[in-house]
């Protein structure tokens, strides 16, 4: 589990997932404070425990499933 500190950090970690070889459907879902991203390959949880603002979570969690679109696109 990977504590979510700061965007630039959690960008390049949703990136490398992305990056992945064969990795062509992403299940993405949150519960809690918890995000999780999952391939065939590999699941990813990332921790938003510290933040305060529910906005600021889900400002994140879009950022993500844009990447991960971006990635399935190419």
């Amino acid at each position: 589990m990977t504590t979510v500190k700061s965007l630039k950090v959690f960008k390049y970690q949703v990136a490398k997932l992305a990056r992945q070889k064969d990795a062509n459907l992403y299940h993405c879902y949150c519960y809690g404070n918890i995000f999780r991203i999952a391939t065939a390959k590999k699941v990813m949880d990332f921790d938003f425990t510290d933040f305060k603002s529910e906005e600021r979570i889900i400002h994140f969690m879009m950022i993500a499933i844009a990447i991960l679109k971006k990635h399935l696109n190419k």
